[in-house]
């Protein structure tokens, strides 16, 4: 069974209820002295003259003289007892109560409560409806306005197609044929709809469909079906919608699909997101996910073709170079491995060269790389590397030790301090001091500085020896 809220063209005619009825009221002082003169007086004349008397040409006057006019005319039962019980009797119109009544399935609502069938028509109404015991001299129906709009009624159905309208406390049946022609539903969009709707709809959760939900289901272009329903892209999860007709009603509900181990899904978002040129639509932790639970094969082909580039994160780069490390080399564009050296530590150039060795490697990450895995040309580089670092700490020493045994550090304490043996001095000390004790463990750049500062020393030590001869 399920429970939806629909829009129904029901009509429903405003009644009022006109009841006249004598009753009794508590008498007041004015009718119950009046009553009592009524009941003693032997004619009006006399009636007159004690009104005069009493009340002389003061207001009250013209009140009780009136009031006497209208209470003459009660028998003398009915004065005995307003005498005994100070009970006066009044006729009352009451028109305070109105319903509602819905000609297509003849019921009538009033205070909220269900009657079946038109409130005129009944016998019983002022005792069981408007719970007026009085003697009653006139009742009527006056007809108001009629409300033919369409409003929002809760509307149930089984599993058989059965229709119940629950209307305040009461639950009433309505054919099929009345259903279909009761709904008021714009729905000329649910032809955009190209998905499974079920004969069937099993559970709660259930919407009415109406062009307003059909035009959401396609606002964004990153949709796809999946076993019949439409999923709907978004960066947590898929929204699933499932669409089912029901005694000729439009129905829908929303579920969520998670991306996690569900490969036939990840790929089919992947494909939808490469077709639309959305990846950005997805944060790079969602892409991961996606790209995780693919083949992995696959996983590369979209990150060369759609995620190379702007879309490479941090974390995709992490889950490419894990994939290189994992022995995935193949497929791999040169341009994607490019970019992906630039997020690689030293323990992963290794990795990306196995996978292309056109990657432009600078020197110092190619000697980094196994020597075994370099072609010819970067072996050469490597060498040629290695020589020149060998021959700059050779010339580094070698400089050192023709400074340090020609005594120039101590005899240029004997010239006048100035730029040039302020430097020299500072050489000196930098060099004899402190980082030749480093040499051997000294990087490319810092050898080369080292080597820069060296042949600064040894020019400046010539131009100390002059100084000093």
């Amino acid at each position: 069974m399920i429970q939806v809220n629909l829009k129904l063209k029901l009509t429903k005619i405003s009644k009022r209820i006109k009841v006249k009825y004598n009753t009794f009221e508590k008498a007041t002082y004015d009718e119950y002295l009046i009553s009592s003169l009524a009941l003693r007086v032997r004619n009006d004349e006399e009636a007159y003259d004690y009104i005069d008397d009493i009340t002389g040409n003061g207001s009250l006057n013209g009140h009780f003289k009136k009031l006497y006019e209208k209470i003459k005319t009660f028998n003398r039962e009915q004065l005995e007892k307003i005498m005994n019980s100070s009970l006066f009797p009044i006729l009352k119109v009451d028109s305070s109560n109105v319903y509602e009544y819905y000609p297509e399935i003849d019921v009538s609502v009033f205070k909220k409560r269900v009657f079946n069938g038109d409130l005129a028509n009944y016998d019983n109404l002022l005792q069981q409806v408007l719970y007026i015991n009085e003697d009653v001299i006139e009742l009527s129906f006056e007809e108001g306005k009629c409300f033919d709009k369409p409003d929002s009624y809760s509307v149930t159905i089984d599993d058989i197609g059965n229709v119940k309208l629950k209307l305040y406390d009461k639950s009433i049946s309505i054919s099929s044929d009345m259903f279909k022609q009761l709904i008021f539903n714009e729905l000329d969009a649910i032809k955009e709809y190209k998905g499974t709707i079920y004969k069937k709809a099993e559970g709660t959760g259930w919407q009415i469909v109406n062009n307003s939900v059909i035009n959401n289901l396609f606002s964004s272009k990153n949709y796809f079906y999946h076993k019949g329903d439409h999923c709907l892209i978004r960066n947590d999860n898929l929204r699933k919608t499932e669409m089912a007709q029901v005694s000729g009603l439009y129905i829908y509900r929303e579920g969520y699909l998670s991306y996690d181990k569900n490969a036939e899904i990840c790929e089919s978002v992947l494909n939808v997101l490469h077709k639309n040129k959305s990846f950005d639509l997805l944060k790079p932790k969602t892409l991961v996910t996606l790209l995780q639970n693919v083949n992995e094969d696959v996983a590369i082909q979209y990150v060369n073709k759609d995620i190379n580039g702007k879309y490479l994160s941090n974390e995709i780069a992490e889950f490419a170079i894990d994939l290189l490390e994992k022995g995935f080399a193949n497929g791999w564009t040169v341009s994607t491995l490019q970019n992906l050296l630039k997020y690689c530590d030293k323990s992963g150039y290794s990795c990306i060269y196995k996978a292309s060795s056109k990657v432009k490697f600078d020197v110092e990450q190619l000697i980094v790389i196994d020597f075994d895995l370099l072609t010819e040309e970067h072996r050469n580089q490597v060498e040629e590397y290695y020589n020149n670092l060998s021959l700059m700490k050779q010339t580094i020493i070698s400089i050192i030790g023709e400074i340090t045994t020609s005594g120039l550090r101590e005899a240029v304490k004997k010239l006048k301090s100035d730029a040039t043996t302020k430097k020299f001095t500072k050489l000196c000390n930098n060099l004899i001091g402190h980082e030749v004790d480093n040499l051997d463990k000294a990087s490319y750049e810092q050898t080369v500085q080292w080597h820069k500062d060296a042949m600064e020393l040894k020019s400046l030590s010539e131009t100390i020896s002059k100084q000093l001869d």
